[in-house]
């Protein structure tokens, strides 16, 4: 067997932190940076000024892997360059060199920064650090129960905005951008125009590129759900279960009706990743091709995770960040199986020999709104009742609604782009290209928010109406995130997974019960 020597060590110890972080991404990693100084000021305060003048100090991770730090730094726009005086680092972080430098802005992966006040050209791609907002003391005192939103969007139902959707809530790096479908189910236009709100509630930069709408044609009286592999398909005969019960409870009366009364569990006290399972039967059915139709959500266990990981990488996890920016999906799919510990709502149905064969398994991020899928049954039901088991973790899912439905035909929605846009009570133009055209992005901040129109076909009430958004979003790193600093913790979690969950479920037991309150008392932006 052959010796390793300490560069060899180092070399495995550095691979191992950047696969642990692309877990993190994919499970429970929010957005961070170095932490230099605590910014205290209200969203309200949060500007974008034509200079750079007033920004300390940048750092610019590269390709590559190395770093320039910079001071007295300018950024060419026509160019698409930076230039300043600072140093140059190796991916060890030893300086190679101090100059004057001119940095292309395509060989630069993340700007880390500790100022608000970036240029629009390059925010989009920024890291902010050491963010601290005065007036939250739920965030203060409680901060592993911070207010975290990606963009959420609202529909006008003629008299208020009702929130319906949280668009990409996995997309947390630029390399994971992606398309998400989300129902509005809550409200159904009035007429042939529909008016959208998109909002930015928290401390992050969202960078929108797509938000449109779907309309799915169906006959009268049925609807239109799509499936966790964007599938739209027109069902009929929506059933509520004549039985819900795990362990403890009999849940019938909690996931029959779409309204916000859900059934969820307390997390296992000894091992976070621990499963349960809710039963549920359907009687009298019809013969035919059946779908499982599920309302749902996260509880605030994957925030706490969030957290927690963010608080063990400290003050290194924007070099992380960077890290994942260098690769590929096909390093990022490598270590999925770790984030399969806390996995999503395994469908299980029972056949005639009584055995349990799983058919579909649905999930999102996020613990704002609720997210309806439909799940595929394999095969034509020719029995008058069917049982089905949801197999999840413990804790970590609220589900709202179940329905069983007859599926009646595939379809295909008409995509319907944006008309109007309105920022400040003005229409704007610039928005609406961004939005239009999909080699351009919109950034929100903190605070920002549009009011979209979109124009409905005439028969607007023979469709079923989607939000189709793209983009991704950076969490800001709060001050508050980084007194746990633990380089070792942060190595277990992904050498030993298994037995950092079990090491975590005491900690977030503590604070389960309150993380609510602190969860929504920490909004920075009110709606």
């Amino acid at each position: 067997m052959k010796k390793l020597n300490i560069s060899d060590i180092h070399k495995t110890l550095k691979t191992a932190f950047m696969l642990l972080l692309l877990f993190c991404t994919f499970v429970l990693l929010v957005y961070c940076a170095n932490r230099i100084e605590r910014i205290t000021v209200t969203p309200g305060e949060f500007k974008i000024p034509h200079s750079t003048s007033d920004i300390p100090y940048l750092k610019l991770h590269m390709k590559n892997g190395c770093v320039y730090s910079l001071k007295n730094w300018k950024y060419l726009e026509e160019e698409e360059i930076f230039t300043g005086n600072g140093s140059l680092l190796d991916i060890n972080r030893k300086v190679i060199h101090k100059d004057t430098f001119s940095v292309p802005n395509e060989e630069i992966v993340l700007v880390e920064t500790n100022q608000i006040n970036m240029l629009p050209a390059v925010i989009s791609y920024t890291l902010l650090a050491g963010v601290t907002v005065g007036f939250s003391i739920f965030c203060a005192t409680n901060p592993k129960a911070c207010f975290g939103s990606c963009p959420t969007f609202y529909v006008f139902d003629g008299e208020d905005f009702i929130l319906e959707a949280e668009g990409f809530s996995s997309s947390v790096a630029p390399s994971l951008e992606a398309l998400d479908i989300d129902a509005i189910s809550k409200t159904q236009p009035s007429d042939s125009r529909l008016l959208l709100k998109v909002t930015n509630e928290a401390l992050e930069t969202h960078v929108i590129r797509k938000a449109n709408i779907l309309a799915a044609p169906h006959k009268t009286g049925n609807k239109v759900f799509s499936t966790p592999d964007n599938e739209f398909w027109e069902v009929s005969s929506l059933q509520k279960p004549d039985v819900c019960s795990d362990r403890n409870e009999d849940c019938l009366c909690k996931v029959s009706a779409y309204d916000d009364i859900e059934r969820f569990s307390s997390a296992d006290s000894s091992d976070l990743a621990k499963k349960e399972t809710i039963e549920l039967v359907f009687h009298n059915i019809t013969q035919g091709k059946k779908g499982l139709i599920i309302s749902y959500k996260q509880t605030l266990l994957t925030t706490f995770l969030f957290y927690q990981t963010l608080a063990y990488m400290g003050n290194d996890a924007g070099i992380w960040i960077a890290q994942i920016e260098r690769h590929n999906n096909n390093t990022t799919s490598k270590i999925k199986h770790v984030g399969s510990l806390l996995g999503d709502i395994d469908v299980l149905l029972q056949d005639e020999l009584g055995k349990w064969n799983k058919v579909g398994t649905i999930g999102e991020t996020g613990p704002i709104a609720a997210d309806v899928k439909l799940v595929l049954f394999p095969s034509m039901c020719h029995s008058d009742s069917l049982t089905v088991r949801l197999r999840m973790t413990k804790g970590l899912w609220r589900i709202d609604q179940v329905e069983l439905a007859t599926i009646v035909d595939k379809v295909k929605p008409i995509r319907i782009k944006p008309t109007k846009v309105f920022y400040k009570g003005f229409e704007d133009q610039k928005v609406l290209k961004q939005l239009l055209d999909e080699n351009q992005v919109l950034v929100s901040l903190p605070g920002d928010e549009y009011q979209i129109y979109y124009d409905l076909p005439n028969n607007y009430h023979d469709y079923c109406y989607l939000i189709e958004s793209q983009g991704y979003y950076l969490e800001w790193i709060r001050d508050e995130w980084v007194a746990e600093e633990d380089p070792f913790r942060i190595h277990q979690m992904f050498i030993n997974p298994n037995q950092c969950l079990k090491d975590l479920a005491p900690q977030f037991k503590k604070i389960e019960a309150e993380m609510e309150e602190s969860f929504w008392g920490s909004r920075y932006v009110i709606p």
